[in-house]
């Protein structure tokens, strides 16, 4: 009954994206955030019930609310309060309301897709013993080494891309970063079988640290380099996989260190904010200058809503390039496949197309057109749902977010049962604060490389030699 009423939602956001005349549709807005609110509920009223406050849904959620409800409904519409405070003409230069508000429509469509496909595949799990997770034995040490070398390469690659403020280079070597995040899931996961379940949250919390020593050594390092390098994607994912580890394998942590932990996060991810791909990084300026840097950006009002800003603009000018010049490289839907395979997914493009893969990514796609249309260098991400737009219109909104539905369900369900579920969905949730302000097509690459991990260094369990 739910889903219905979640492809009913669907419907509505079809029918205003396809019946609403461009322009700013402030209200229009609003009605959608409003639905929005709704179909989060639905999702996040299971997890709230068995108090699972940190899961996929809801960190993905409050981000989707970010990069696409938070400054179109409250900011935007409450234009007189905040131009006390901000150049509003000056924070909005490059942002079309007629565009950004069938931008909202077509988020409330991809987020009800979601929803749909989710509802329709989720079945709550009933908690099995902790050893039938597993049906294979894992070479823990070949695990560790593999990610040490992984650790290695990621700090060589993220030092010289960012030493030589090559932000191309540090997009091209994705493929590293995914590899060491994927390396750390499966470091983690192969470690579940020893688990015991002790009575108090205190003997779980150190029952964690006991049995994942070393890959929370290795943690505790990367985040350190990635702060220092400013590298703030790479070391939020690596404290998500390690909190969420934790939280679904050891011990549930409660609504108050929750909130705490938000607090600390959002502070953190400012800073890194301000510091991060510039001279006023902690490695090119030192603490001392990174920190007066800070002090001085955050006088402010308008660093405040940056973040919010840049996500507004991607998704305005995503609709606004469709639009008016229609789809942009579509024909790249072939390389789907190809996209966990480092080089292949470029060689194959500049052998038929005559342009590298990374030429034709959103990103490329709307700063090059910045340049065109304003005459700005720009160094625009992407959003997840104008990225899809641009490529593949609507039909692509639909069918790629009925796709991750339907893949973090199964995730969700089975993360208890079945130990490549389990990996792919801590993989999953290391992605799940930036998908969002991503291509969905980066959920592909670590969910494939935990895989392979995981049948490479594994074996099928025999009777003589069953898990303890």
């Amino acid at each position: 009954m739910n889903s219905i009423k979640h492809l009913l939602s669907a419907l509505v956001a079809l029918i205003l994206y396809l019946v609403i005349p461009y322009g700013d549709n402030t209200i229009w807005c609003i009605v959608c955030f409003v639905m929005f609110l709704y179909i989060s509920y639905d999702l996040l009223k299971d997890d709230i019930k068995h108090k699972d406050y940190l899961s996929f849904n809801s960190i993905f959620l409050i981000s989707f609310f970010l990069t696409s409800f938070a400054f179109p409904v409250f900011i935007l519409s409450s234009n007189e309060l905040f131009s006390q405070y901000v150049d509003m003409n000056f924070l909005v230069q490059f942002v079309d309301f007629k565009y950004l508000s069938r931008g909202v429509f077509l988020c409330l469509l991809a987020i009800s897709v979601y929803a749909a496909a989710y509802k329709i595949n989720h079945k709550k799990q009933v908690l099995h013993k902790k050893d039938a997770i597993h049906k294979r034995i894992f070479k823990k040490n070949t695990i560790d080494i593999s990610l040490l070398l992984l650790l290695i390469a990621t700090i060589y690659n993220a030092y010289y891309s960012l030493k030589s403020f090559d932000v191309t280079n540090l997009q091209q070597n994705a493929y590293v970063y995914d590899l060491l995040k994927a390396g750390l899931v499966v470091s983690f996961i192969v470690r579940i079988p020893n688990i015991r379940k002790e009575p108090s949250f205190t003997d779980n919390f150190i029952c964690f640290f006991k049995y994942n020593r070393y890959p929370l050594i290795i943690s505790f390092i990367s985040i350190l380099l990635f702060l220092y390098f400013g590298v703030r994607n790479l070391a939020i994912s690596i404290i998500i996989i390690d909190l969420m580890t934790m939280v679904v394998y050891y011990s549930r942590l409660s609504i108050k260190y929750i909130v705490f932990l938000s607090i600390v996060g959002v502070l953190i991810l400012f800073v890194i904010r301000e510091t991060r791909h510039s001279d006023t990084s902690i490695m090119n300026s030192g603490v001392s200058s990174a920190i007066a840097s800070t002090n001085l950006k955050i006088s402010s009002p308008l660093l405040f809503f940056s973040d919010l800003i840049a996500a507004s603009t991607e998704l305005s000018l995503g609709v606004e390039i469709k639009d008016r010049n229609g789809l942009q490289h579509p024909e790249q839907i072939i390389l789907v496949p190809l996209v966990p395979l480092p080089l292949l997914p470029t060689l194959v493009s500049e052998n038929i197309w005559g342009k590298s893969y990374q030429e034709a990514t959103g990103s490329s796609v709307l700063n090059d057109y910045m340049l065109q249309r304003y005459g700005k260098n720009a160094t625009y991400g992407k959003h997840c749902v104008s990225d899809l737009y641009m490529k593949w219109g609507v039909l692509g909104i639909i069918v790629f977010f009925v796709i991750l539905g339907w893949l973090t369900s199964k995730a969700d369900s089975n993360k208890h049962n079945n130990i490549f579920w389990a990996a792919a969905y801590l993989a999953l949730l290391s992605l799940s604060f930036f998908t969002p302000r991503d291509s969905l097509l980066g959920v592909i690459r670590p969910i494939f490389y935990v895989c392979v991990f995981l049948w490479l260094f594994s074996r099928k369990q025999s009777l003589k030699n069953k898990l303890i």
